[in-house]
């Protein structure tokens, strides 16, 4: 019996650092799937807080 084993591959540094470029090389060239940790909770915090989600990704009002 064949069975599917999760992989979980995490990256971290700073902002600027090449994260998000890898993920996307990672996505196209192996089939993985993106999920930010930050996702879910910058939903939450939009809804609890009633702010627009342009506050996270927007870096002049993000910074």
């Amino acid at each position: 019996m064949m069975t599917n084993k999760l992989k979980i591959i995490g990256l971290t540094g700073p902002a600027g650092c090449g994260k998000s470029t890898i993920a996307d090389i990672l996505c196209c060239q192996h089939d993985f799937r993106y999920i930010a940790l930050a996702d879910p909770i910058k939903h939450g915090l939009c809804r609890m807080l009633e702010i627009d989600h342009d506050y996270f990704v927007n870096p002049a009002l993000k910074n």
